[in-house]
């Protein structure tokens, strides 16, 4: 437990990680876990840098894509104000198959708990109201 402005508790996670296993080589892992089924169901992904993505009800935008090898994303609920980033990495096992290590981290949400304001924002704006993923979003 922190405390955060104005004295409040806020707990914070910092990073949740998941590994799977598929008996499967990394261009076959790779094209079940872009697949709106692994995803979660309804989802759409622009697998480029900047595209726009949707899993369910979360919102967010592609940072990287290396085919096969390693996706990382930006995504948010509606209601949240602070997006989470994920990274899903995969590795060719000496089987064969494919380790797919999964990360997800809020790197932005400690500036919020202590109230460090981000550049050119002033204090205040932080990262839920005006910062970089909000304005991602706009």
């Amino acid at each position: 437990m922190e405390l955060g402005k104005a004295g409040k508790e806020t707990f914070v996670v910092h990073e949740v990680e998941r590994e799977i296993e598929l008996p499967a080589p990394p261009g076959e892992a790779w094209e079940s876990v872009t697949d709106a089924e692994w995803l979660g169901g309804e989802a759409e992904i622009d697998l480029v840098p900047g595209g726009d993505l949707r899993i369910g009800e979360r919102e967010g935008w592609v940072e990287e894509v290396e085919p096969g090898e390693r996706l990382s994303f930006w995504w948010r609920l509606p209601e949240d104000q602070v997006a989470t980033r994920v990274e899903i990495t995969l590795t060719e096992t000496e089987e064969g198959g494919t380790l797919i290590h999964v990360v997800e981290t809020s790197p932005l949400a400690m500036l919020d708990v202590v109230g460090i304001p981000l550049p050119g924002r002033g204090f205040g704006g932080g990262t839920s109201a005006r910062g970089p993923l909000a304005l991602a979003y706009a």
